[in-house]
């Protein structure tokens, strides 16, 4: 997702540079106060973007380094809250999801980050 942010916020800025090299002359105060508004508004989503993902990224790894800690976490599968914890699972980083230990009684079971609460 933030790949295909990057590469908005590059077209928009190649946009504006066209529409600016190409109406230089004919600079309106309303035009102008447009580009400034769409910079603000772009900047300004930036900003927030960047600081949901810190949050979202910070609480993932709140929940790996209480599932280490041998805390039990509660999180929603199929509709149900179930408790995760160390001995009944594994931390799959790749996909950012607990699995179920083979042999255990959630073996199989995959358990996404995002569904546990702190």
């Amino acid at each position: 997702m933030g790949y295909l942010l990057f590469i908005l916020f590059i077209f928009l800025f190649i946009a504006l540079g066209v529409v600016i090299s190409k109406d230089s002359q004919d600079f309106t105060k309303r035009k102008k106060i447009s580009i400034i508004a769409v910079l603000a508004l772009t900047i300004g989503l930036g900003v927030i973007y960047t600081q949901l993902q810190n949050k979202d990224s910070q609480t993932l790894v709140d929940l790996q380094s209480r599932f280490e800690r041998l805390e039990t976490l509660t999180c929603n599968f199929e509709d149900k809250e179930i408790a995760v914890h160390k001995k009944d699972f594994d931390v799959t980083s790749g996909i950012k999801s607990f699995v179920g230990r083979k042999g255990s009684e959630y073996e199989g079971v995959s358990v996404l980050f995002s569904s546990c609460r702190i």
